[in-house]
């Protein structure tokens, strides 16, 4: 792909929609879903890797094509793509903390209290 006065890889701007610059240069990337294995085309939607509620950048090494499937694992169970084109990994995120257990309790002991 040759552009004429857009250096395509540093386009940045603050709206959440990618732009028709982004948009050309992540079809020349390869349409298909980038979760390693994948490779699904059909229905693909394009997703921010960082969620853009936290950058307010869309910046095109950021964005990723994902089958529905893998954008509802990332969005609402736990996963999440990592790594820069043509090297992401797909993981999971670990599940919280919820802290130590309380001194003087044995672990066991604790899912046996009963509340008054």
């Amino acid at each position: 792909m040759v552009t004429k006065g857009v250096d395509v890889c540093s386009v940045a701007h603050l709206g959440r929609s990618v732009n028709a610059h982004q948009r050309a240069a992540l079809e020349a990337r390869g349409y298909r879903c980038e979760v390693p294995g994948c490779g699904g085309s059909p229905g693909l939607e394009i997703d921010h890797i960082e969620d853009w509620h936290l950058t307010w950048r869309t910046m095109l090494d950021s964005l990723v094509w994902l089958c529905r499937r893998h954008h509802l694992d990332k969005t609402h169970r736990g996963w999440r793509l990592d790594g820069p084109p043509g090297e992401r990994r797909w993981t999971r995120t670990p599940a919280p903390s919820v802290g130590p257990d309380p001194p003087g309790l044995p672990a066991a002991a604790i899912g046996s209290l009963a509340l008054p």
